[in-house]
């Protein structure tokens, strides 16, 4: 294997949303240097000014949306965990009551 692929596993393993972020920065940053080296292309800009434009606008909501599915997680988490605990202490409740007889 050669040291780019094993640098790649390396990344791939260690966290894949470190990935992700990484590739969503480097949308944002070759959509920039479209936008900056559009106007040496002369009658070329019109078709290159757009898909720079395109590629911030998908990298920003690329970015976006992982962060709304962030908290959606979370709050989902924090749900199933209350609504676990409730359980448990209604389970426990009851053989404490069963008991008692």
């Amino acid at each position: 294997m050669t040291k780019r692929g094993i640098m790649l596993i390396n990344l791939l393993t260690q966290s894949r949303f470190l990935t992700f972020h990484i590739a969503a920065v480097s949308l944002i940053f070759t959509g920039a240097f479209m936008l900056a080296t559009a106007s040496e292309l002369g009658p070329m800009a019109a078709i290159f000014v757009p898909m720079g434009i395109y590629l911030v606008f998908f990298a920003f909501c690329l970015e976006s949306l992982f962060i709304v599915r962030l908290g959606l997680v979370r709050i989902w988490t924090r749900w199933q965990r209350r609504r676990t605990n409730q359980l448990l202490d209604d389970v426990a409740k009851r053989q404490g009551a069963f008991r008692a007889l």
